[in-house]
């Protein structure tokens, strides 16, 4: 499982949980963004796709490299997002 952690507003980092174990261990930091992600979702396929704080903005991640490439603005504001889920 992925989970996302961010530390202040201008960094994020993308971690592996053992779901068994509770362990967790850095993937990749995330870079290309300029403020903190604030949400992240994985379709079925493997894509990741991630918000950023208070910009609005989507972003596809990947999560290898960590780097971050707008896709566009979202609706509602990043900062009220807690969850980010997509429908296969």
């Amino acid at each position: 499982m992925y989970v996302l952690a961010a530390s202040g507003l201008r960094s994020a980092a993308v971690f592996t949980l053992d779901t068994e174990t509770g362990a967790v261990a850095l993937r990749t930091a995330i870079t290309g963004m300029n403020l903190a992600a604030t949400t992240l979702a994985i379709d079925a396929n493997g894509n990741a796709y991630c918000t950023e704080l208070y910009t609005d903005r989507l972003y596809s991640l990947n999560l290898t490299t960590g780097e971050a490439t707008v896709i566009g603005s979202i609706t509602r504001p990043a900062k009220h997002l807690s969850a980010q889920g997509i429908s296969p």
